[in-house]
């Protein structure tokens, strides 16, 4: 299967080529979930009103919408996302996320920090120069160009792709997630993911739903204010939490061994919304929540993510 850059820099030119385009975007998305979780779950105080949990929520959210979106296009396309595979996760640390998109320092499962904010930045990297370096040489391809070269694939391939009429989807799932039936579903789709994660090129500093993207709510973060459209505004403050430090499980089994099997629980299920047309089980995703806060404030040990099938 190709890289990221490699789908960027030669393009996608037939419909096998763009599944695997998409089940790349799949497991991208899906990365961001373990190191996103656990910095959340690692707030012990200090985050005033709430703002910071509340901001990992939205992004956990919205990175779980795209993670269906692009699992509802690929399923659009005849093939049935299959993440219930041991490869699927991701294994951390991970000096490359998928696709082949190097991350230094590596992605670890950390509590939060201002330098693990800065590696969140880089996961969400834009695809056109952060605003404090608009003059910047460019970079390598970003996630960003890589959803442009998935659009431009609907786009240019529209008359021949081939969708199938009983494929099955994630829908509703806090409204952001929809059926894909045609080109202009999946445009559309693309539209709202780059839009939500790392950006579109119409604008930085653009607000959808009256969110900025990813990369720039955690770029106030690690600044400690929140960003302005008023150039004079010098921005509302923005308190960094305290979080609880944590380590991985030294014993056998692990600690971790019951988040693990709840996890892969979790992602067999999610593969039957695709393959039965099942409702996605948010009952799991809340008993995941309450184990990994658990391992992390009582035990002071890592949530692992591992596969652990029962």
């Amino acid at each position: 299967m190709k890289t990221i850059a490699q789908f960027v820099a030669t393009g996608i030119h037939s419909q096998a080529e763009l599944q695997d385009a998409l089940y790349t975007a799949m497991r991208l998305e899906f990365s961001t979930l373990p190191p996103y979780l656990t910095a959340q779950w690692s707030i012990t105080g200090g985050d005033t009103g709430g703002f910071v949990d509340k901001m990992f929520k939205m992004i956990v959210k919205q990175e779980m919408y795209h993670f269906a979106l692009a699992g509802n296009m690929l399923a659009a396309l005849g093939k049935i996302p299959l993440i219930d595979d041991p490869g699927f996760p991701v294994a951390y640390p991970a000096a490359f996320l998928p696709g082949d998109i190097a991350i230094d320092p590596p992605v670890e499962l950390k509590a939060l920090s201002r330098e693990q904010v800065q590696v969140f930045m880089k996961i969400e990297n834009p695809q056109f120069p952060p605003v404090p370096n608009l003059l910047a040489a460019p970079g390598p391809a970003t996630i960003g160009d890589f959803y442009d070269t998935i659009e431009n694939a609907f786009n240019a391939m529209s008359g021949t792709l081939v969708f199938d009429p009983n494929a099955k989807f994630v829908t509703g799932f806090g409204g952001e997630t929809f059926a894909v039936k045609n080109p202009g579903d999946a445009v559309k789709a693309i539209e709202q993911i780059k839009a939500e994660g790392e950006g579109t090129d119409h604008s930085a500093l653009q607000r959808i739903g009256g969110q900025l993207a990813h990369f720039y709510r955690f770029q106030e973060l690690f600044d400690g204010k929140r960003r302005s459209d008023d150039p004079t505004d010098p921005g509302k403050k923005i308190d960094f939490p305290t979080a609880k430090l944590f380590a991985r499980s030294t014993k056998t089994p692990s600690e971790s061994t019951e988040f693990n099997q709840a996890f892969t629980k979790l992602i067999i299920g999610l593969k039957a919304v695709w393959s039965n047309g099942d409702d996605p089980d948010l009952d799991a995703m809340r008993g995941l929540q309450e184990l990994g806060v658990k391992l992390i404030m009582d035990l002071g040990v890592e949530p692992e993510f591992v596969w652990a099938p029962t």
